[in-house]
């Protein structure tokens, strides 16, 4: 459509009343000259400085997508920039191909994560032969995973209860304007019902703390419809009416408080590879000390080392820590029978132990990648040995000498001893987070790139490892979007160039 565009903003030039760009033009435009100038930049960065290529594919049942990202530090800021490189379209049984292409773009050395986790058609059981290939689980999958699994042991099924009532509301603006009356009459704020979507990280908080602050009005509301007419009717009202769902909304409100706040850190958009294992470390103990006695937890060697398996280091029923509102509403509520309560307390040690068992077995805290990144962070880099940065570079194709590592030993020990001033810290925070790209750049660009070389070598590389895949998310989609129903025909070169030029240009100018 920009030819016709042309014609409308200039009607008085004669260039622009010629101009003819259709469909072929118009690919041959995007193909050959925009997507590959947008290419350019992440191509001389890999030949200049370490970078890592990060994949992923789509969850396509046939022919699967494969984007190849590329991280690297820019120079001139010392920021991390992500850029695409490539779209695959190839069946997963060709999965070597995909490596094979790699090799063939990229001639250079590389480190290559990989964050999809399947057990059975995934990346990672396709690349136990390439050893240049690094798995990395997302840690705000793996914390979205373990909350539903932990609220799966509850006997009352919260996420169920917050769909029956979305979907019983959703297509009648009769019962919403009811619902609506109703709070006013009781003098409760109205708030719209948010659907609940197990595709998203942790949508329960959000949902469970709208349907609590109406619950009053939801009750009036479900009353005075007619139970005679559904049976889908009585079983909504019997489920919102009733004080144990309540109870439950309540706790789960306070429960899974401990998750979001971990996700949401996570989700920042700057380098976090640093804080993520310190974070799961943190979700953890959050979770543990809410059900173990506190004499266990003193006497262990570790929070990995509590046997939190044995009920007898598990807390009396009555010392569950519940949330404050739960608690309160347990003790003004008479409609609650003993053995109800004796359920819920059970199903409250269920979900703790659940969680702990999921976060022992399945995050990376014993990964030694994420245990030894965290001394690029200023506050902790003291608490870390030169054995501890040598374990790291093991696990990392990072090629130095035995002059180098001798160097590099230097180099960590006047690390440890740096002073960094309030002023520089504070230039280096984005959103009150601390980026440990832009930190690692200002301190070696003050030392004139002369004290740290190896050391600040080291710290690009790492900083350039993803701690989580939004990126790859947001380009997924960006694919639904563009490969509409109306766009079918769209092919994989063409959908590969748009996808280059609003990754590569437009993301780096916050356009959406």
């Amino acid at each position: 459509h920009a030819a016709r565009l042309f014609k409308v903003m200039f009607p008085d030039g004669a260039i622009a009343q010629k101009c003819v760009c259709k469909q072929s033009k118009t690919t041959v435009m995007i193909s050959s000259m925009l997507a590959t100038k947008f290419t350019e930049e992440p191509l001389e960065a890999a030949q200049e400085g370490p970078f890592t290529l990060h994949l992923d594919a789509s969850s396509d049942a046939e022919d699967k997508l494969f984007p190849v990202l590329i991280r690297f530090c820019q120079g001139a800021t010392g920021k991390i920039k992500t850029c695409l490189c490539a779209t695959l379209a190839l069946q997963i049984s060709c999965i070597d191909q995909v490596f094979q292409q790699i090799r063939t773009v990229w001639t250079f050395p590389a480190t290559i994560s990989l964050l999809m986790f399947g057990r059975h058609r995934s990346l990672k059981v396709h690349i136990k032969n390439h050893a240049s290939v690094y798995p990395f689980g997302c840690p705000c999958h793996l914390i979205s995973l373990c909350a539903s699994k932990a609220a799966s042991s509850l006997s009352v099924t919260v996420g169920e209860a917050l769909i029956w009532v979305f979907f019983y509301l959703d297509k009648s603006a009769k019962q919403k304007h009811l619902l609506k009356e109703h709070a006013e009459f009781v003098n409760v704020e109205h708030r719209k019902i948010l659907k609940h979507s197990g595709t998203r990280w942790l949508p329960m908080g959000k949902c469970t703390e709208g349907i609590l602050m109406i619950m009053p009005a939801l009750g009036l509301f479900f009353q005075s419809e007619d139970l005679e007419k559904k049976q889908q009717t009585r079983n909504v009202c019997d489920l919102v009416c009733s004080p144990k769902t309540e109870l439950y909304l309540l706790f789960v409100s306070f429960a899974i408080t401990m998750f979001e706040d971990v996700n949401k850190l996570l989700q920042y958009e700057a380098p976090m590879i640093n804080t993520a294992h310190g974070s799961m470390m943190e979700l953890l103990r959050k979770v543990i000390i809410k059900f173990i006695r506190t004499e266990v937890l003193a006497e262990a060697l570790s929070l990995l080392a509590t046997n939190y398996s044995d009920v007898n280091n598990h807390v009396p029923y009555c010392d569950l820590f519940i949330g404050f509102a739960t608690k309160q509403y347990l003790l003004r509520t008479v409609e609650l029978t003993e053995s109800q309560v004796t359920m819920f307390y059970s199903d409250v040690r269920d979900l703790f132990s659940t969680a702990v068992k999921y976060i022992v077995k399945k995050f990376p805290l014993n990964d030694p990648i994420h245990k030894f990144v965290s001394f690029l962070g200023y506050r902790h880099h003291q608490q870390y040995s030169l054995d501890n940065v040598v374990a790291l570079i093991q696990h990392l194709p990072f090629q130095a000498s035995a002059c180098e590592m001798d160097e590099l030993h230097e180099e960590f020990t006047m690390y440890q001893l740096l002073n960094i001033d309030a002023t520089t810290m504070d230039s280096c925070r984005e959103g009150g987070l601390l980026r440990p790209d832009i930190l690692q750049h200002k301190t070696s660009k003050e030392q004139k790139k002369t004290q740290f070389p190896i050391l600040t070598k080291l710290a690009k590389l790492v900083v350039t490892l993803p701690h989580i895949s939004a990126d790859v998310e947001h380009l997924f989609s960006m694919v639904k979007k563009n490969k509409t129903d109306l766009r079918s025909s769209l092919s994989a070169e063409t959908l590969c160039s748009l996808l280059k030029v609003k990754i590569n240009c437009f993301k780096a100018t916050a356009c959406y």
